[in-house]
């Protein structure tokens, strides 16, 4: 909801911009970022669960207030937001339109490799031999994670420790 950059913060920004002109607008923080401790270790936890459900909640929210025209809802969604706002869409969000932002058409976790790989040049030799074996292990996780089936993927750590194969199988099959 309030992402902040240096001193900036972009959504806040934003929104009070379209306020300014009349748009409503409704911001609201991810399950795992207000529940975080009490759903790290739910294995099948899906961006269906962190994202897509309250999104569609938060547009029928919006279009059961008669103060609404329920036929002027868009969504705007950022990096991952963007890149799943069309299935928001498609799974009930009934948007009158979708503006993407910084969104991608890649899997999640190709950008994700290809962020780590892009940081190796920042790094001293030996930290850089470090890195590349990490991204090594990462790398041949991900690669496997659309072989596994979906009891495997839930119990397959890719990322720390809670981190679940099952939460980028479930995102990338569904952007097939």
């Amino acid at each position: 909801m309030d992402e902040k950059i240096g001193n900036n913060h972009p959504f806040k920004d934003l929104a009070e911009g379209l306020a300014k002109k009349g748009i409503v607008v409704l911001r609201y923080d991810k399950r795992t970022f207000v529940y975080g401790n009490e759903l790290k270790k739910e294995t099948g936890l899906s961006v269906k669960e962190e994202t897509i459900e309250d999104a569609i909640l938060a547009a029928n929210f919006l279009r059961a207030d008669s103060r609404m025209d329920g036929n002027k809802i868009f969504i705007i969604g950022h990096s991952m937001g963007g890149m799943l706002a069309p299935r928001i869409n498609a799974e009930g969000g009934n948007f009158n339109g979708i503006i993407i932002m910084a969104g991608s058409p890649r899997k999640l976790e190709e950008i994700m490799i290809d962020q780590n790989n892009d940081v190796l040049h920042s790094l001293n030799r030996f930290l850089k031999i470090i890195a590349r074996k990490q991204i090594a292990t990462i790398s041949t996780k991900f690669n496997n994670i659309y072989n596994l089936n979906e009891e495997e993927a839930k119990s397959t750590k890719v990322l720390g420790k809670y981190v679940m194969a099952y939460y980028f199988k479930e995102m990338g099959e569904q952007s097939i």
